[in-house]
């Protein structure tokens, strides 16, 4: 992860088509993540303007707080249907050792979020 000293607001999204959908077709703040199956996908781009590259997490419950990545993915660089089936098989836990980098994170929802620095 580029970024893990930023403040997330994580939005929960069940239809990993909706999450595929979000992911490929729309540019988000530097501080948008989206929470799937036990996943977290944070925007980690260098830029608003680059590529909408995402560090995906999944919690560690033995680990108190942690959060293990587990892979980093270039969504836009994707078609839906190529998202759709990265986004399943990182669900199905496919991609679970594949990077393996425990980071601390601050995660909250977008109402108690409220505004920073890479919300513009």
């Amino acid at each position: 992860m580029f970024h893990p000293n930023r403040r997330f607001a994580v939005t929960p999204v069940q239809d990993p088509e909706e999450l595929a959908r979000r992911l490929t077709q729309q540019t988000w703040t530097a501080c948008t993540g989206f929470e799937h199956a036990g996943y977290v996908f944070l925007n980690d781009s260098t830029s608003p303007d680059g590529a909408q590259e995402y560090a995906v997490f999944r919690k560690e419950p033995e680990t108190s707080g942690k959060f293990i990545q587990i892979e980093g993915v270039t969504f836009s660089w994707m078609g839906a249907a190529e998202a759709v089936q990265c986004i399943r098989d990182i669900a199905r836990g496919a991609c679970d050792n594949v990077m393996r980098m425990e980071h601390d994170l601050t995660l909250e929802t977008p109402a108690n979020h409220g505004q920073c620095r890479h919300c513009a």
